[in-house]
């Protein structure tokens, strides 16, 4: 990862603002700071992939859980048992279908799967409805008691970096980064023409970057994908 603050002096150095004795004049290094942080929440957005982690969540009763705030949900990786350990292999359902099963079962599944259990509870399967896109479904639902803690993959935005610390980024959109900052620098002077073309100049370079790594990953990917696993994916 890169430091904000080595961003920070890159992009004074290609604005002209970093003369020794009089540096961020035009540009202060707070909102410099500011522009790398928007640059690392862009990348984000557009690659929420890149951001992918674990968390453990601690599920309510019933099916449908809520995932934590800004998370985008990408799969259940199993239940921790009393131990810690990661027990089961939960397989993702058909949302439609899941969503239709909830319309008409929801009270007869929860009276029969709410209860007690004689045996520790296990996730079977899991739903992520786009059309829900705070939550997620498991089945079978969730017992009152004892709690049930589960392994979920998400991606989460980055959190706000000072000037000290590491941006979250990888360092393979460093360049990236610095276009987003010198657009949002650029773009600061709204009466000039000339720093708004700049501006929008910048701006494109940084989504086109995006789009190269895109591609050159999707290339990755497929080349490391056997071949019997891709058209089975296909088919």
């Amino acid at each position: 990862m890169t430091t904000v603050a080595s961003l920070v002096d890159e992009v004074s150095l290609l604005l002209n603002d970093a003369e020794a004795d009089y540096p961020n004049i035009r540009w202060t290094r707070g909102e410099l700071v500011e522009y790398a942080n928007d640059a690392a929440g862009q990348i984000a957005m557009l690659r929420p992939d890149l951001f992918e982690q674990t968390d453990t969540v601690t599920l309510k009763p019933g099916d449908r859980q809520t995932l934590p705030d800004n998370a985008l949900f990408y799969r259940v990786d199993g239940t921790l048992d009393s131990k810690g350990q990661l027990q089961g292999r939960p397989y993702a359902a058909d949302a439609v279908a899941a969503r239709v099963s909830r319309l008409w079962f929801d009270a007869i599944a929860c009276r029969d799967s709410c209860a007690a259990r004689s045996k520790p509870y296990v996730i079977n399967s899991w739903v992520f409805d786009p059309n829900d896109p705070s939550s997620f479904y498991v089945d079978p639902p969730v017992p009152a008691s004892p709690p049930v803690r589960v392994v979920v993959t998400l991606s989460r935005p980055p959190q706000r970096a000072n000037e000290d610390a590491d941006l979250s980024a990888d360092t393979r959109f460093h360049n990236a980064i610095i276009e987003f900052m010198l657009y949002r620098a650029f773009s600061k002077d709204e009466d000039s023409q000339t720093s708004l073309a700049r501006s929008d100049r910048h701006k494109q370079h940084f989504y086109e970057m995006l789009g190269l790594a895109q591609r050159a990953d999707d290339r990755l990917y497929r080349s490391a994908t056997p071949a019997g696993e891709a058209r089975a994916k296909s088919g």
